[in-house]
């Protein structure tokens, strides 16, 4: 912006709309420069890897539009499907008939270079367009988020114009009125996509706010040599004084090409070196499992569709056994996080409510596991707990046992050579629940290989 000011206070005086282009031709070149520089310079990237094509830079490509291809139908949310291809293909015939009128312009009235504008705007509509496409959900599918496509409604603004012909000839007539219309409808479906922004950041409880509070407590908290793997890594990445790997591929290609072999977050977080998470933490967990790898540090609340907010969590090594509800509706609910209520804050939670035909969660151990640790609280009462080794009874915590009113942490429940866990309820028919909170598990160490065993 400097560079492009003081061109123009030195360049327009003489040389008027010549002096203005040629002022910011110079300054976009010159930003383009630095930003090339600042780029290699952060990254270690050559220059030469960023300007000269490479053969796997087309085998990139290739992927991304094989992925793309069969993506539309299941990316976008139900009545959205239109959209995938309708604004692509909008734009690139606007700007085809604006090239084309362009070049016809002794007819339409219309100049070659505004046709020619006109066709680069609908390409620039057609790549944003179809940019969401390109966005996945790590492990689980495709994610995408309206707000994403904000700026097509705004390039038909400016593109749909230009290939307009002359008022007074039918055909400009004709577009007149579709255009009109279209315009119309783009500024409709563009306030209902920015609806998600009518809180301003600038309100304590917004997203951006509690991301700036992330920010700075990894600025404070975390070591220097932290990787901080986050989703939603725009503000983090700017403020935070460490390095953050983006996850959901937008601004990470080595990411979304591990995505589109299918193979797992996990495997990227231990190749990459993440050592630390920050985002949202959904209730599968972030790596397949609700309990596993992670140790959540601190949670920073917001307003909106994930709470209770941003987690700040260190990526532990931890396995958990496979786990199953059963029956899926009893209530029995197993959860990363259990926010401030009647209770404290808890990680790594399973909730037991009372029933008069409770469920249970079944554990696949195998022998895999010496023990278990585990605090258990209750709610209200709630239903006494009961925990079955290989259908054998092997421990009962009640809130009746005096002592036991106000929750507590049992010694560690022995697992050593237990195939199989069931964790249920006595029935009941109160209204309470019984909490095991901070659920941990030890795996058996690895056993040495016997003398002259094979490799």
């Amino acid at each position: 912006l400097a560079v492009m000011l003081a061109l123009d206070i030195v360049l327009i005086p003489d040389m008027g709309a010549n002096g203005a282009a040629i002022a910011s031709s110079v300054a976009y070149l010159a930003s383009s420069v630095y930003t090339l520089h600042a780029y290699v310079s952060t990254t270690g990237v050559t220059m030469r890897e960023c300007l000269v094509p490479r053969r796997s830079d087309g085998h990139y490509l290739r992927e991304i539009l094989a992925f793309s291809a069969g993506a539309p139908s299941r990316l976008f949310h139900p009545g959205d499907v239109w959209l995938a291809w309708a604004l692509p293909a909008l734009a690139l015939s606007a700007g085809a008939l604006a090239l084309v009128a362009g070049l016809r312009r002794g007819r339409q009235g219309l100049s070659q270079g505004a046709g020619a504008a006109a066709f680069l705007l609908g390409l620039a509509l057609a790549g944003s367009s179809l940019a969401p496409i390109l966005l996945f959900y790590m492990g689980e599918g495709i994610f995408y988020a309206n707000w994403y496509v904000v700026e097509p409604p705004l390039l038909l603004a400016v593109a749909l114009p230009l290939a307009l012909p002359r008022p007074g000839h039918r055909t400009g007539r004709v577009l007149a009125v579709v255009v009109s219309g279209l315009l119309v409808a783009g500024a409709l479906t563009a306030r209902g996509w920015l609806a998600p922004f009518s809180v301003s950041p600038l309100d304590p409880a917004s997203w951006q706010q509690s991301m700036l509070r992330a920010a700075r407590h990894v600025n404070h908290h975390l070591p220097p040599d932290a990787r901080v793997g986050a989703f939603n890594a725009g503000l983090l990445g700017y403020f935070a004084h460490r390095t953050v790997i983006n996850l959901d591929g937008l601004a990470n290609n080595e990411v979304l090409r591990h995505s589109l072999a299918g193979r797992p977050l996990l495997d990227y977080v231990r190749s990459a070196g993440i050592t630390h998470m920050v985002d949202a933490l959904p209730a599968g967990g972030w790596f397949g499992h609700p309990l596993a790898h992670y140790e959540v540090l601190e949670v920073l609340p917001f307003t909106g569709h994930h709470p209770p907010g941003y987690f700040i969590a260190a990526v532990r090594w931890a396995p958990y056994p496979p786990m199953v509800i059963e029956p899926a509706a009893s209530g029995v609910e197993l959860m990363p996080w259990r926010p401030a209520g009647a209770l404290p804050p808890a990680q790594k939670v399973l909730r037991l409510p009372a029933s008069a035909a409770p469920g249970a969660l079944h554990m696949e151990l195998d022998g895999s596991y010496v023990q278990m640790r585990f605090r258990v609280e209750w709610e209200a009462g709630g239903p006494a707990v009961v925990m079955l080794a290989d259908g054998e009874e092997t421990l009962v915590l009640s809130p009746t046992t005096p002592g036991h009113e106000e929750g507590l942490e049992p010694a560690p429940l022995d697992l050593t050579g237990v195939a199989r866990l069931r964790i249920t309820t006595r029935p009941a028919n109160s209204v309470g629940n019984a909490w095991l909170t901070d659920l941990r598990f030890e795996p058996r160490p690895p056993q040495p290989a016997a003398p002259g065993a094979a490799p």
